[in-house]
């Protein structure tokens, strides 16, 4: 069977014991019948593993933080993937990659409340989306994030993107979002904090430690 999908509702089974707001929330999907970690729920190694050798080869570079499967709804009546909807899957990868990344420093609750907008927490100030081909009903999309060292200043961050079709194991969009540390309370810009630049820093190492670990 070329698709089948299972889309069960997958929740920790110890809450308390994740690094981020607790509740994230999966599924599996079935492409060429190997099951795929479904949302951001899932480890960035398990989301890693599942992916086949042709998907890994055009995310090298990449850290891969999430797949998603396309739903019928998505496409327009053009036949494919409207185009808006790309930036609702790169928004996907986008907190998947807070969560694994800042998630771990600050710990549950502080995490919480910065991704809350209840004090200093990160907002985006440009997005830009290249298409490089259609994607279409059925397929799996993996999003592989990077964020460049020399991108990181005192107040912001460049992501780098991709978003790469299982069916036709290519790059279908690539994108870019500009992340800027900004004050909900005081409604102005802020300094990130220097705990969260050394882990963006860290972040370049670990895209390179996934690849390294053989696949098993």
């Amino acid at each position: 069977m070329l698709w089948s999908r299972s889309l069960r509702g997958v929740k920790p089974k110890n809450p308390k014991a994740t690094p981020w707001p607790t509740g994230a929330y999966y599924g599996s999907a079935v492409l060429h019948g190997s099951p795929l970690p479904i949302g951001g729920g899932a480890s960035l190694e398990s989301t890693r593993r599942s992916l086949p050798q042709a998907v890994l080869k055009q995310l090298q570079g990449f850290i891969p933080v999430a797949n998603i499967a396309v739903q019928w709804g998505d496409m327009d009546v053009f036949g494919h993937v409207n185009n808006v909807n790309y930036a609702r899957y790169f928004e996907t990868g986008r907190i998947a990659y807070l969560d694994h990344v800042f998630g771990p420093v600050l710990g549950p609750q502080e995490y919480t409340e910065y991704m809350a907008a209840k004090g200093v927490g990160i907002i985006a100030k440009s997005i830009t989306l290249t298409y490089r081909l259609p994607v279409e009903y059925p397929d799996v999309l993996t999003i592989g994030i990077r964020v460049p060292s020399s991108s990181i200043q005192v107040d912001r961050f460049t992501q780098e993107m991709v978003l790469v079709s299982h069916r036709r194991e290519k790059v279908a969009t690539e994108g870019s979002a500009v992340l800027v540390a900004y004050d909900y309370k005081e409604g102005k810009k802020a300094n990130l904090d220097k705990r969260l630049s050394d882990a963006l820093k860290r972040s370049e190492m670990l895209g390179v430690a996934l690849y390294t670990v053989p696949k098993l």
